[in-house]
């Protein structure tokens, strides 16, 4: 197989990279000891996780995306 067209199949696929709320987490409460282990197995799986932290607001969110 040409390299291009690996690349263009690497490129076409689309991964979907599960995201974590950590508010359980933060507060000790819930299952957090599991959620925990989730992340490990994330960042193990895809080497990236998407966290969601009630700390941060969305204005903040959107400031630092557009910093992307």
């Amino acid at each position: 197989m040409h390299l291009t067209k690996i690349i263009k199949q690497s490129l076409s696929q689309q991964i979907v990279v599960p995201s974590v709320d950590i508010s359980n987490y933060l507060t000790k409460t819930g299952n957090w000891k599991k959620d925990c282990l989730q992340v490990a197995n994330i960042f193990r799986k895809y080497g990236l996780i998407i966290i969601k932290d009630p700390r941060v607001n969305a204005a903040q969110n959107d400031k630092f995306i557009d910093l992307m």
